[in-house]
């Protein structure tokens, strides 16, 4: 006990452990708080008040007659809300062709004295209409309990499910054996929203492991680095006991984690949106209609947690099995990232009726996924036999935290000092690929081959590649609302020079929508003369209304674009239309940027570490003091393989995203001024969008090369783990906390890879300065240290002699 006393003191007392979490947690929190509905997180007393009143009475009648008083109210609540915006006449005749079984003349008569409130009038719509769609629910839930039944039946007697020995027969059995027992439960009402914002738990699914990780370097791997190891290997029970003790402090920080981070979630949720009635029934939320399980709200946080913790436990033992073994940290951790991906591919892109859907769910990314071992109901295969997936999960979970820390007990506990070496089939291949690199006797090669074969880069750019498809842009000719759309169609006729021509559309376009064109002066002039009689009149000023309502917004827009073309037309500038909706796609695709920016810190971090903590692991920096030169030849191959880094990951990010942009934005003239369109006036160059482009190119790339050379001499002069924690707080966390939506850009260096602050904001002469005052800077400092170091050593030597 004193053993794990002492490792759990040492980890606790590690302040980048501590900082890690807490910011961790941080993250998770601002996260949801950024997710949150904002209609649930506003709902005040009134609103409240509305919505219990509406359910005190939904409670008193049977479920069509609730429905039908809700579909009423809601509907007359949307009607006093158009009349209170000036649409009283038209919404009165939509109300009465949506339902016309409702008297709404005599309601009309009854509230004619009513003065309505906007807002209580909006609270009392959304009240209803909140009830109205979860008393469609628990009608369709007893529905789909019988379509569940009635497809069971159906599927059998179809010949190619048959045969009663065939999986696929069992498997129609079983799954409706699973629901039957559904049948006497029923779903309510008066749930809350928190279960399901509690279960979007993606960014701490992804966090939990990058911590696991970040734990078992402090445990595992902390005191090898120091040099220790070989100290402990002379203890009466030598390494057996510490790996015991590091076990168990590694799982019980496992479980600490998992219940901070998913327990702030949980507390979060439920102060956001109330704990409801927390004994109703699980599958009374919507999204856990598949549940098979008749268990409460209530029982469901408390399985949820003990998933997660499971999950993290399982994590732990697969994070480390790899830490333990007689690898360089760097190959062990991107083990761990390649296995962890693989897994999340898998059960992302197989399907659940595939033959290999066992790989599906017996693995990491389904066992994390605590909502779905409630929400879905599957069975897998196994020899024609059908096999619950939660069974198959919880085996192979008991079986991970069981197997695998014996096992890497046992590995750890034998390692020796040639542990850094590779498996003896990696081991071989390793050699040969050394002897290829020994012919280029250059430091520059040798260094290339400790970053890309020895600290595993290789794999990691590799993934990268895969991983940048997914980020490729999504453009479609027409993608967003109705007023997005129609802005889209007026640009598709006008994109281009702005000529008499296009005033002449837009004129037209105008009056048409003031209903003062040649159709409407004909339509008023045979309605005058009694050619049209007032039915048929109403009728066509509704349809016309409609079509102006419909394009008035996007029509806006292009008329304010025009009047900036107009005023730089005056002055003699060229200027047109320009689709700025696909524009923003160059220049303002700032959420994008910051995830590329907060991808290549954290890919680059992961490469730096790996290349200047070679050395510091084998204890070999001092050996190259002795050379002729010192430090300064090996210190610029390795700084000159971190811009080669910077370059290959930024052209992978950048290069392909960019490519696909150019080729599918089709509605911009690549060959008007930037600043004559609308939204980009404060930039202070007059360049074309084309050279624009590669102006925001050039000076990405400054920002590129200037983060390689801070996160290179952080890496140079600092551990990993320091290096770890400042890199995240100065590249990474800004990046994320601006995904969230809170700015620092001004502030920190993600300013640099955001070109909203030059094409947007103006100020291109400031940043391109800067970037390059901040890369001499950089070049100044690195060379500093290393000349510093150098001297410093030599005269320690002297001072020894």
């Amino acid at each position: 006990m004193k053993q794990v006393w002492y490792e759990w003191k040492k980890l606790i007392s590690d302040k980048s452990v501590l900082l890690v979490v807490v910011l961790s947690m941080c993250i998770v929190i601002g996260y949801q708080w950024k997710n949150a509905d904002s209609h649930s997180w506003q709902q005040n007393a009134s609103y409240q008040e509305y919505y219990e009143a509406a359910l005190t009475t939904v409670e008193e009648m049977d479920a069509e007659t609730a429905r039908q008083w809700l579909q009423e109210e809601s509907a007359w609540q949307s009607f006093l809300l158009s009349a209170a915006y000036g649409d009283s006449d038209m919404a009165f005749e939509l109300l009465q062709m949506n339902t016309p079984e409702v008297d709404w003349n005599k309601r009309l008569k009854e509230n004619a004295n009513e003065k309505a409130d906007i807002q209580q009038t909006q609270q009392k719509y959304q009240a209803f209409t909140e009830l109205l769609e979860r008393v469609n629910y628990a009608i369709s839930y007893e529905e789909f309990l019988e379509s569940v039944k009635t497809q069971a039946q159906s599927m059998s007697k179809l010949s190619l499910f048959s045969d009663v020995d065939s999986f696929s027969q069992k498997n129609i059995q079983k799954t409706a054996e699973a629901y039957e027992k559904m049948s006497s439960v029923q779903p309510g009402l008066t749930y809350s929203d928190a279960a399901d914002a509690w279960s979007d738990s993606a960014l701490a699914d992804v966090i939990v492991p990058g911590l696991l990780l970040f734990l078992g370097w402090a445990i595992f791997r902390k005191e090898k680095e120091a040099g220790l190891y070989q100290l402990l290997e002379s203890t009466k029970r030598g390494h057996l006991e510490m790996a015991l003790a590091k076990t168990i402090v590694y799982f019980c920080f496992a479980v600490l984690l998992a219940i901070l981070l998913y327990g702030s979630q949980i507390v979060l949720a439920i102060l956001m949106y109330g704990t409801g009635d927390m004994t109703l029934a699980l599958i009374s939320i919507p999204s856990f209609r598949n549940c098979p399980y008749p268990i409460s709200i209530q029982q469901y946080l408390i399985l949820y947690l003990a998933v997660k913790v499971l999950a993290a436990l399982f994590y732990a033992s697969v994070i480390m099995a790899m830490l333990t073994r007689r690898w360089r940290f760097g190959i062990a951790a991107s083990a761990c990232v390649v296995v962890i991906c693989l897994e999340y591919l898998a059960y992302e892109q197989i399907n659940s009726v595939s033959k290999w859907n066992a790989l599906k769910y017996l693995n990491l990314a389904a066992v994390i996924d605590a909502k779905a071992w409630f929400c879905e109901y599957h069975n897998l295969n196994i020899l024609s036999q059908p096999f619950s997936v939660v069974t198959g999960k919880l085996l192979l979970v008991l079986c991970g935290i069981i197997l695998l820390p014996v096992v890497s007990c046992i590995s750890f506990s034998k390692e020796t000092r040639e542990s850094g070496k590779l498996p003896r089939c990696f081991q071989l291949v390793a050699n040969d690929m050394a002897k290829l690199c020994a012919q280029h006797r250059g430091l520059f090669w040798h260094e290339g081959y400790k970053l890309y074969k020895l600290g595993a880069m290789a794999v990691v750019i590799i993934l990268l590649l895969f991983f940048s498809i997914r980020l490729l842009p999504d453009i479609e000719s027409h993608k967003g609302n109705t007023d997005q759309q129609v802005y889209q169609y007026y640009i598709e006729k006008l994109s281009g020079a702005y000529t008499q021509e296009s005033r002449d559309y837009l004129q037209q376009e105008q009056q048409l929508l003031n209903m003062e064109d040649e159709e409407a002066v004909q339509k008023r002039q045979q309605y005058e003369q009694g050619e049209l009689s007032e039915d048929e009149y109403e009728k066509w000023q509704m349809y016309r209304q409609l079509l102006s309502d419909t394009r008035k917004k996007g029509f806006q827009r292009v008329m304010e674009q025009a009047t900036v073309i107009e005023k730089h037309l005056s002055v003699g500038e060229k200027a047109g239309f320009v689709d700025v909706d696909q524009l923003a796609y160059l220049f303002q695709d700032n959420k994008k940027q910051a995830i590329f920016a907060m991808i290549f810190a954290a890919v680059f971090l992961l490469g730096a570490t790996a290349l200047f903590g070679i050395e510091r692991q084998a204890e070999s920096s001092l050996l190259l003091q002795s050379t002729k030169l010192g430090k300064r030849p090996v210190a610029m191959c390795k700084l000159m393989q971190m811009i080669v880094l910077a370059s290959v990951i930024a052209a992978i990010l950048y290069v392909p995203y960019d490519s696909v942009l150019l080729k599918n934005i089709e509605r911009i003239p690549m060959k008007l001024s930037l600043n004559t369109v609308i939204g980009y006036e404060k930039f202070e160059l007059s360049l074309s969008i084309c050279h624009a482009f590669l102006l925001k190119t050039v000076l990405q790339y400054f920002s590129v090369i200037s983060v390689c050379i801070v996160v290179s001499l952080l890496a140079y002069r600092l551990n990993p783990a320091s290096e770890a924690i400042l890199c995240f707080l100065f590249f990474l966390m800004p990046c994320f906390l601006y995904w969230l939506g809170v700015d620092l850009s001004t502030w920190t260096w993600l300013g640099l890879f955001l070109p909203e602050l030059i094409f947007v904001n103006g100020g291109v002469a400031r940043y391109y300065i800067e970037a390059v005052i901040v890369l001499i800077i950089d070049m100044k400092v690195v060379f500093y240290f290393w000349d510093a170091e150098i001297r410093g050593s030599h005269r320690d030597r002297d001072g020894g002699s």
